[in-house]
């Protein structure tokens, strides 16, 4: 879905957007790069997303914004959603106010998003770096029923999902195959964002 108030973001080369199915590994390789990263230098900052959910104290949980779709409706016709998507029968919106970072030199923002969010913000980013993070369907499947949350029709429909094309020819900047230990999906992330931000920072150590 398109912004109701499209405008380009300042600094939007410096937005990475994370997208990758579940099963993946994502939460966990993010939570090991942030917790890199910080150690180093205050250099990678997380977009807070607002949702149409409330919010959770459960380990792990993400922590949104959590909106009424009353309230969700007039932050979009407010002006103050930067781009918003829908998606598992959610209203996901990410607000203006959370790209201020990036009118900083050197400072980049991460946000966890989704496939089919990505037209949208290509309106508002249209240099934003896309990173990918995915596993092999047989390792998919096995995370998946692993977590017992869901019946085998859902955790097929998932797989199946995990497949579709790239939305309006979008293809990531780079994509991690995490299949085998935390450690190595870690290194092909950093051996990928290091040399981006090389220029402005002091270089930054890949686990090896």
């Amino acid at each position: 879905m398109t912004p109701l108030h499209p405008a380009v973001l300042p600094g939007n080369e410096r937005l990475v957007v994370v997208v990758g199915p579940s099963g993946a590994g994502k939460d966990s390789l993010l939570q090991a790069w942030l917790a890199h990263v910080r150690a180093d230098t205050p250099t990678l900052h997380v977009a807070r997303r607002s949702v149409t959910r409330p919010a959770s104290t459960a380990a792990g949980s993400e922590p949104h914004e959590p909106l009424s779709e009353a309230a969700f409706t007039a932050a979009l016709l407010a002006g103050d959603m930067a781009v918003h998507w829908q998606a598992h029968g959610l209203h996901y919106g990410v607000r203006r106010a959370q790209f201020e970072v990036l009118k900083q030199p050197g400072q980049w923002l991460l946000l966890n998003g989704s496939r089919q969010a990505l037209p949208a913000l290509r309106h508002v980013a249209p240099d934003m770096k896309v990173l990918a993070i995915t596993a092999s369907p047989h390792v998919l499947a096995a995370r998946l029923a692993g977590r017992g949350r869901e019946d085998a029709a859902a955790v097929a429909a998932r797989l199946a999902r995990s497949q579709l094309p790239w939305p309006d020819g979008i293809q990531p900047d780079h994509t991690v195959v995490n299949d085998g230990t935390l450690k190595g999906a870690l290194a092909s992330v950093l051996g990928w964002w290091a040399p981006m931000v090389a220029s402005s920072q002091r270089p930054i150590t890949v686990p090896g």
